[in-house]
Formats: structure tokens, C-alpha cells, sequence
């Protein structure tokens, strides 16, 4: 799994919690940047879902979707915009 959130207290409790469930191994980036050189580096076929928040600070119109998108892999998106 991935997690693509840059709030610090946010990601520590996420990956926390899915730490604790059995088999499931978090990878975690914080920026567009970061998620792209983890798929690039891991595939598509390691990271059987992503969550990721919405308002990261570098891509804009949430570009990091159409990241993930592209590389096949099932998104959960998190955001605390009530603006959308």
C-alpha cells in the first residue's frame, strides 16, 4: 500500500494503523514528487491501493490522481478541503 499525505501528524497515525493489520506493508510519501519515484520504483503490481490526500503542496488540480491512475492502482482519497 501506499499513503501519499504531507501532514506529518496525519501520515504517523495512518501508518500506524496499517502497520498493525497483518501483511500489509505502508509505503508512504509525502509530495507528487515522492509518490512518483516510489511507483516508478516499486510498480504498480507492490501497492494493491493508495490513499492519498488531495491538497498536497506541489501538484496542482490534484495531479497526484492522475498519477496513480496511470499506474493502475485503486485510490482512496483523503482531503480536509470542504471547499471541493
Amino acid at each position: 500500500m501506499l499513503l501519499v499525505e504531507d501532514s506529518r501528524a496525519i501520515a504517523s497515525m495512518l501508518t500506524a494503523s496499517i502497520d498493525s493489520l497483518q501483511g500489509i506493508v505502508c509505503g508512504r510519501a509525502s509530495s507528487l514528487g515522492e509518490a512518483r519515484r516510489l511507483l516508478a520504483r516499486a510498480g504498480a503490481d507492490s501497492d494493491f491501493v493508495t490513499v492519498l490526500d488531495l491538497s498536497l503542496p506541489d501538484p496542482p488540480n490534484a495531479e497526484v490522481i492522475d498519477l496513480v491512475q496511470q499506474a493502475g492502482v485503486p485510490i482512496i482519497v483523503l482531503t480536509a478541503n470542504v471547499d471541493l
